[in-house]
C-alpha cells in the first residue's frame, strides 16, 4: 500500500479473501485509514458512487489525525451531514451527483495526509449484475471512473482493494 498500489484479490470462493480484507481494514498502519464493505446489494451506478462516497467520509472520520477531523468538519457543513458512525452516514435530503462529488472529494483528501483504503467486497458481482440488467453503460462507466482514480498520481491518496474469484 505504501507504494500507491491498488490491490485485487483473486482466489476461489471460500478461501478467506473477505477475512483478509476485514483484518487489513482494521489494522492499517499509521497514516492509513481503512474500511471494509460488502457492496453486493448495489443496483445502479449512482448507488455505487453514493456508497463509495459515504465510505470515503466514514473512513476519514475514523482517523485519529487532527487534519482528518478538520476535513470532516468541512464536509459536515458542505454536505449537510447530520451523523457519521461506524455503520452509517446520515445526510439531510440533498440531491447529489455522487460520481462528481467523488471526483471533487478525492483530490481534497490530500489535506488530511491520510491514505484512505476502501475494501469493496463483491465488486465484480455488482459490475456483472449491472451488465445483466441491461445497464452495461453504467458498469463500463464505473470501471472507467475507477481506472481514472487509480491511474492519476494526484489521486493516490485513495486506494481501492477489490476481491475477485
Amino acid at each position: 500500500m505504501r507504494k500507491g498500489n491498488h490491490i485485487l484479490f483473486v482466489a476461489p470462493r471460500r478461501v478467506g479473501k473477505t477475512s483478509i480484507m476485514k483484518d487489513l481494514a482494521e489494522s492499517c498502519p499509521e497514516g492509513f485509514a481503512g474500511i471494509y464493505q460488502n457492496i453486493e446489494g448495489v443496483r445502479s451506478g449512482n448507488e455505487f458512487y453514493e456508497r463509495l462516497f459515504h465510505l470515503i467520509l466514514r473512513c476519514i472520520h475514523r482517523s485519529p489525525v487532527a487534519k482528518a477531523k478538520t476535513f470532516i468538519e468541512k464536509c459536515l457543513k458542505k454536505y449537510s451531514i447530520r451523523e457519521i458512525s461506524l455503520s452509517n452516514l446520515k445526510i439531510d435530503e440533498k440531491a447529489l451527483d455522487y460520481e462528481q462529488e467523488i471526483r471533487d472529494l478525492v483530490p481534497r483528501l490530500k489535506e488530511t495526509g491520510i491514505h484512505t483504503v476502501i475494501f469493496l467486497d463483491e465488486f465484480s458481482e455488482v459490475i456483472n449484475k449491472l451488465n445483466q440488467q441491461g445497464l452495461k453503460d453504467e458498469a463500463i462507466a464505473i470501471l472507467h471512473t475507477l481506472r481514472e482514480i487509480r491511474s492519476d498520481e494526484n489521486l493516490s491518496i485513495l486506494r481501492l482493494c477489490l476481491p475477485d474469484r
